[in-house]
C-alpha cells in the first residue's frame, strides 16, 4: 500500500533508535497514512490517518487492486468534513518501549497507533478520526488506557535517550555480578555503538568465570507474550550469562564473548524475545552450528544467581546460556 509515486508528500520520517525500523508519514493530496517500514521480517504496516478529499461509500476496488492508499469510505469516518491537510512542523512520533509500534501525534493529540501485534488477522492500526473497524484501520482505544499507555512510553525514552539510565544502572549492575561471582576481570562495550547501550563483564570467582550482559534489562524485549497468550511465562527484561572454567584460555573468552554480543543483540535485531527453554544456534565458521538453551537454572559452578538491580520495578531475569548438549534430559 506504500505509494512511491512521484506526487508523495513525506510529511514526517523518523526511524526507531534501535534500528531496523523507520516511521513514516506520506500524503499523496487524497489521502494521509501512518506508516511503519522494516526488513523482509517485519514488512510494512499501514495505518490511515486522514481523507483530503470526501470518501466513497465502499473502499474503491480500483485503488485497493492497484496498490494506492484507498480513501477511506465516509461510512467508517467520524467527521466527513475534517479534511484539511496537516502541517508537517506539527507531527511528531512517539515509539513503543520496543521500538516495534509507534504512536502518532499533531502535538499533544493522537492520530494514529501502529502497536507491536499489528498487521495480523486483518488489524493495521488504530486511527483517531475512524468511527469503525474496516480494511485499513480501528477506532482508537479508550482515550484513559490510551493516554497512561503513551506517557509510560514517552516516560521510557526520557528514561534511556542519551544513555544517562545505562550509566546510572550499569555500577549497579556491574557491582551486583561482583558479589556473586567474583571480581570484575575484564569489562567490554558490546553495543557497538548503536543503542540500547550493552556491555560485558567477565568475573572469576574460586569456582569458576562467569561471563554476563551489562544493559539488556533496561529495554524491554519485544513481542513478549502476554498472560493470556499459551506458552512459558516471559520477562521482557533480561540480563544473559555464561560460566567456564578459569582455565579458560583468552582465545576461548574472547569466542564466548562474541557469541554472548551476538545473543544479546537478536530481541532487537529479529525482534524477538529470549525465553526459559529456548535453543539458540549460532553458525561457525567450520563444523555445525553451536547449540545454546537458556536457562534460568545457574551451573553449579557459578553458585546462585543474583537479583537484579531495575529501575522498571518489574522483575529482570538472568537468563544462562548452556551448551544444549550438557543438559540434562528431565530439565
Amino acid at each position: 500500500m506504500l505509494s512511491t509515486d512521484d506526487t508523495i508528500d513525506v510529511l514526517l520520517f523518523e526511524e526507531s533508535l534501535y534500528g531496523g525500523i523507520s516511521a513514516l508519514v506520506q500524503s499523496d493530496g487524497r489521502t494521509v497514512y501512518f506508516y511503519l517500514q522494516g526488513d523482509a521480517t517485519f514488512g510494512t504496516r499501514a495505518c490511515w490517518v486522514r481523507n483530503l478529499e470526501p470518501g466513497p461509500w465502499v473502499f474503491s476496488d480500483d485503488d485497493l487492486r492497484n496498490g494506492r492508499p484507498p480513501l477511506l469510505p465516509r461510512v467508517h469516518v467520524v467527521n466527513q468534513s475534517l479534511m484539511a491537510a496537516f502541517d508537517a512542523a506539527e507531527l511528531r512520533v512517539v515509539w513503543f518501549p520496543e521500538g516495534n509500534g509507534a504512536y502518532l501525534l499533531a502535538g499533544q493529540e493522537v492520530l494514529a497507533v501502529i502497536p507491536p501485534w499489528s498487521g495480523h488477522d486483518g488489524f493495521h492500526g488504530y486511527a483517531r478520526d475512524c468511527s469503525s473497524e474496516n480494511l485499513v484501520c480501528w477506532p482508537l482505544p479508550p482515550r484513559d488506557a490510551l493516554l497512561a499507555a503513551l506517557a509510560r512510553a514517552e516516560s521510557f525514552w526520557q528514561q534511556v535517550s542519551g544513555g544517562a539510565l545505562f550509566r546510572q544502572m550499569q555500577p549497579q549492575i556491574v557491582q551486583t555480578y561482583e558479589q556473586s561471582f567474583g571480581a570484575v576481570e575484564q569489562y567490554y562495550s558490546i553495543d557497538g555503538g548503536r543503542f540500547p547501550p550493552r556491555g560485558a563483564v567477565i568475573c572469576r570467582g574460586l569456582a569458576g568465570r562467569v561471563l554476563a550482559t551489562v544493559g539488556m534489562s533496561l529495554c524491554p524485549q519485544p513481542n513478549v507474550p502476554t498472560a493470556e497468550q499459551s506458552g512459558p511465562e516471559v520477562t521482557p527484561w533480561i540480563e544473559l550469562a555464561m560460566a567456564c572454567a578459569n582455565d579458560t584460555t583468552p582465545k576461548q573468552l574472547a569466542a564466548l564473548v562474541h557469541t554472548l554480543s551476538g545473543v544479546a543483540r537478536m530481541p532487537w535485531h529479529q525482534w524477538t524475545w529470549l525465553g526459559q527453554g529456548q535453543i539458540i544456534e549460532i553458525a561457525t565458521e567450520a563444523g555445525p552450528p553451536q547449540r545454546w538453551r537458556l536457562t534460568a537454572s545457574p551451573p553449579a559452578s557459578a553458585g546462585p544467581g543474583p537479583l537484579l538491580p531495575t529501575p522498571h520495578g518489574s522483575r529482570a531475569e538472568l537468563l544462562w546460556l548452556v551448551p544444549d548438549a550438557c543438559q540434562p534430559e528431565n530439565e
